[in-house]
């Protein structure tokens, strides 16, 4: 931990920026200029008791990174058929399975209050977050004119040779 003091006024900061996630938006608040809210950001006891923040929100509450990845997991493996019946009708919403019902980012009902339309969150969207989680996916990067680079280095390699000779 760093030994510098937090001060009321950087306090009102964190406070702001872990509710916003913004420098801008949490210094504006509390009456810093544009660029000292983002050098705060840079300071160790700023960064620490920002940390210790976010790490107290999350004590106790049921969200943990098992959990994050279940959610985006019922998303992303959601299968869509089973809200429905055989006749192609949606169901009581009761009758889901509770993955379905974790998936859903919206639904409409009819005046009755029978189920009229629903809305599934981004699949695709769920899968790449799981699979940058995992690592399943590998950036690849084209480097152009390595050619050029590797005659270069080998002419830069026979002038040493010569002068040192």
């Amino acid at each position: 931990m760093s030994k510098a003091k937090v001060t009321p006024k950087q306090r009102r900061f964190i406070d702001h920026y872990c509710i916003s996630l913004n420098a801008e938006q949490a210094g504006r608040e509390v009456g810093y200029a544009k660029t000292y809210a983002q050098q705060l950001l840079a300071k160790p006891h700023i960064r620490d008791a920002i940390k210790t923040r976010q790490a107290a929100a999350f004590e106790g509450s049921a969200i943990t990174p098992e959990r994050v990845i279940e959610e985006i997991a019922a998303i992303a493996l959601v299968d869509i058929t089973e809200i429905y019946d055989d006749h192609g009708n949606i169901m009581e919403l009761r009758s889901w399975p509770k993955a379905a019902r974790r998936a859903v980012s919206d639904i409409r009902f009819d005046k009755e209050g029978n189920v009229r339309g629903v809305a599934m969150n981004a699949k695709i969207r769920a899968l790449e977050q799981l699979g940058k989680h995992f690592k399943l996916f590998v950036d690849v990067h084209e480097i152009r004119g390595g050619e050029e680079i590797g005659r270069r280095l080998a002419e830069i390699r026979q002038r040493k040779l010569k002068e040192s000779s």
